[in-house]
């Protein structure tokens, strides 16, 4: 809840007073996730890279001597693509983001929600990088197991947002509701 209020500091201590309870219980799972949210905070909420990768070879460390977890694993990757983004690393954040897209496919299979993530942030790389064809051939891939949306084959250009930034767009009125703390849009953690 700190971390999603942008309290980013203060977050930082119940995360690691959770994943030394879960290492102390031998709960390797929620360990392994405490880790992983300390390596998105660290790393992408407040650019603290060296630290990041530290909680980032614990989390691996984790999973590793646990067996593997099929939900944390493509959201590794996918934060280390986010952290590469961060970074300005373009290729960097392409080849993790797709790390992230195949290990959501092997492990959670096509319908994943994570596979569709890593998938609009291969796409969105994509596009980055000015290459529109491929970036929109990914985003209809992540969109397929929704019935693809406003991409579908037809579709001229992507969707304007979803609908709760849609909905946060002023009204006639000038209201902004929607983005209010508490709204649809601020409940959903949509950025």
């Amino acid at each position: 809840i700190l971390e999603r209020n942008g309290e980013f500091e203060e977050a930082l201590t119940p995360l690691m007073e959770a994943l030394w309870v879960a290492e102390a219980c031998g709960h390797d799972r929620t360990a392994a996730d405490a880790a992983l949210h300390l390596t998105f905070v660290e790393g992408y909420r407040l650019a603290r890279f060296d630290a990041a990768d530290r909680w980032s070879h614990l989390t691996q460390a984790i999973l590793t001597r646990s067996g593997g977890a099929a939900d944390l694993e493509p959201r590794l990757e996918l934060i280390h693509g986010a952290l590469a983004l961060r970074r300005g690393d373009l290729q960097g954040a392409l080849d993790r983001f797709q790390r992230g897209a195949d290990a959501a496919r092997l492990l959670q299979g096509p319908d994943s929600v994570h596979l569709g993530s890593a998938l609009a942030n291969v796409g969105m790389i994509h596009a980055m990088r000015g290459e529109f064809d491929a970036g929109l051939a990914t985003l209809r891939e992540a969109l397929a197991p929704f019935g693809g949306g406003a991409l579908s084959a037809g579709a001229s250009r992507p969707p304007s947002g979803c609908a709760c930034h849609r909905a946060s767009r002023p009204s006639a009125a000038g209201s902004r509701r929607a983005s209010r703390p508490g709204s649809t849009r601020a409940a959903r953690g949509c950025r």
